[in-house]
């Protein structure tokens, strides 16, 4: 049996990568798709399990060393992953989940890359809640998105405000899928 994807995203501030940060470890058999990027680490950032930060001459000799690589540009940055591992994973039946941009052109090239169709959800908080959130980082703050991309998305996920009932919702939420 085949792995699920598992694409999340949202608008910047939606709580995308706090609520997968809090799916780790209480769902099994799953796996975040971890993304080596060249962007600046933000204050109070390190290496996590959803960013590796490298130089730009580290990042160009992972990707000549790689068979398939999965990248998108975002301004003038590079976020990518060494796809090979996780298309193998997906093969022997590891869901994978990762935090998307909402932007279904790098979306569905992800599709392609992989080869599967992912199950897409939305973190469905409201914009001004999510540009509240980010109002003071200069770098995310300014960012213009389309949230109407959400009509696209298989899941419409609506958080309630409350991080621990969120979280269980969710959590319960990717359980099923893995599960089906």
């Amino acid at each position: 049996m085949s792995g699920k994807l598992i694409f999340v995203s949202g608008l910047t501030g939606s709580g995308k990568t706090t609520l997968v940060q809090k799916v780790l470890g209480a769902v099994e058999n799953l796996e975040v798709l971890l993304t080596y990027t060249t962007r600046p680490q933000r204050d109070g950032e390190q290496d996590s399990y959803e960013y590796v930060f490298v130089t730009d001459d580290e990042y160009i000799w992972m990707k000549s060393a790689s068979l398939k690589w999965d990248e998108t540009i975002f301004g003038e940055y590079k976020y990518a992953s060494d796809a090979n591992k996780y298309i193998e994973d997906l093969g022997n039946g590891v869901n994978i989940i990762v935090s998307v941009t909402p932007d279904l052109g790098d979306i569905q090239e992800m599709t392609g890359v992989y080869g599967v169709t992912p199950v897409s959800i939305w973190i469905n908080t409201p914009k001004d809640v999510a540009m509240n959130r980010i109002k003071d980082d200069p770098r995310r703050a300014g960012r213009q998105e389309d949230e109407t991309v959400k009509d696209h998305f298989d899941i419409l996920f609506d958080p309630i405000g409350i991080l621990e009932k969120d979280s269980e919702s969710f959590i319960d939420l990717i359980r099923k899928i893995t599960l089906t």
